[in-house]
């Protein structure tokens, strides 16, 4: 599968996005885009988010390899559900998806996440709202 990084914001939202690599000048790229200079950043010990302090108001680390999961306030159990949730929706409903609609699946579980906690009507009906116009089976695959 084609990687993907993912930012989410304590008690607010949470974003993903496919991405070519998941090297340090892609993941700084993609957080230095999306991420405002004044954030705390919170990561696992993956290299590439070293020296991410030099753009943002600071960085903590647990470290997964040693078995550290939460330090006080700093974790990414928040990023970690919401893979969890994807991987559960790839895996267990759609099985299979193709690099080409990865994005649309990853936009699909972020509107989930994200309006996990309006009721299902209006959550029904801020679906519908965004909703375009018909989806053609000719449309889907060319696009």
């Amino acid at each position: 599968m084609k990687p993907i990084v993912g930012m989410a914001e304590r008690g607010g939202r949470v974003e993903g996005e496919a991405v070519t690599c998941v090297n340090k000048k892609t993941l700084q790229a993609v957080l230095k885009e999306r991420v405002d200079s004044d954030a705390n950043m919170m990561t696992d010990e993956w290299k590439a988010y070293n020296k991410l302090d030099r753009w943002f108001k600071s960085h903590k680390r647990v470290h997964h390899n040693a078995k550290e999961y939460v330090r006080g306030d700093v974790h990414v159990n928040t990023i970690e559900s919401f893979w969890s949730m994807l991987k559960r929706g790839i895996y267990g409903i759609y099985h299979h998806v193709s690099r080409k609609h990865l994005d649309k699946y990853i936009d699909e579980f972020e509107f989930r996440g994200n309006s996990k906690h309006v009721p299902d009507a209006r959550r029904f009906g801020l679906m519908l709202s965004v909703c375009q116009d018909r989806l053609t089976h000719d449309r889907l695959v060319k696009s």
